[in-house]
């Protein structure tokens, strides 16, 4: 597994930050990686961001890095700074990756521009304050408070955390579902399988497959093709933006 923490909102003095420059193409991040290894896969993000397990970071110390075979979970820190001219969206590509799951965690824009608050584990995704997140089940329990029939959160529902509650019994959510209001979301929805392989009834919405995003209109469409995608997918995602449209494809091959 590996697990990346990304754009960091301060730097250490000693550790190297990548410049993102205007229609550079593309930046090698190697050498300005820093690396834990957690062979047991227990540390949470919390963990990691601590003094105790932030200061355990190492260099990489390669223009490419290279964990080789391993069976531990592996986290890589790396810190973004941009500037006039930079492009609002980048595509982080990994060459060969031999992993089972990769993670990222970074910071999103909320409505303000900043995730706050503390920080909910639950499974292997992390919630903040801030966060945009569609639900990948239904739960009739899942309703706001007066809430009538058919007002219960549905697969496909999107919404944005209002807060994270760590108290003891009620521990999750409070999420404001577009079109149905606040609802609270405990931690057993959080955690639950929704089919096999996927844990998990929230997750994270800042990117959506092409049947999640049918129906909808953002002002910018990106998609992301492989040679798995079909055309009807590949026409979803590129129909979903009003002014500004990309794909990506993936290249497994150099020209």
């Amino acid at each position: 597994m590996l697990l990346c923490l990304c754009a960091c909102a301060q730097a250490r003095a000693e550790v190297p930050v990548a410049q993102l420059v205007p229609a550079s193409g593309s930046l090698l991040m190697g050498r300005y990686v820093e690396l834990l290894e957690d062979p047991g896969g227990q540390l949470t993000l919390e963990d990691v961001v601590s003094p105790r397990h932030a200061g355990r970071f190492v260099p990489s110390g390669a223009e490419q890095v290279n964990l080789g075979y391993s069976r531990s979970a592996w986290w890589l820190r790396f810190c973004l700074r941009g500037g006039a001219g930079t492009p609002p969206e980048l595509l982080m590509e990994l060459r060969f990756p031999s992993v089972d799951s990769i993670i990222v965690h970074a910071p999103h824009r909320a409505a303000d521009g900043t995730l706050t608050g503390p920080v909910l584990e639950a499974g292997e995704q992390s919630f903040q304050t801030g966060d945009t997140v569609i639900a990948r089940a239904q739960d009739r329990s899942l309703r706001p408070e007066g809430g009538g029939r058919g007002s219960h959160v549905r697969n496909g529902t999107r919404g944005t955390v209002l807060e994270v509650l760590t108290d003891p019994g009620r521990e999750g959510l409070l999420v404001d579902f577009d079109r149905k209001g606040q609802v609270f979301v405990p931690r057993r929805f959080l955690e639950a399988e929704v089919r096999r392989g996927v844990t998990g009834g929230l997750t994270h919405a800042y990117a959506l497959t092409s049947h999640a995003a049918q129906g909808e209109t953002y002002e910018a469409g990106r998609h992301l093709a492989t040679d798995r995608s079909g055309t009807e997918g590949v026409y979803v995602g590129l129909s979903r933006g009003r002014t500004d449209v990309k794909l990506y494809a993936v290249r497994h091959n150099d020209l």
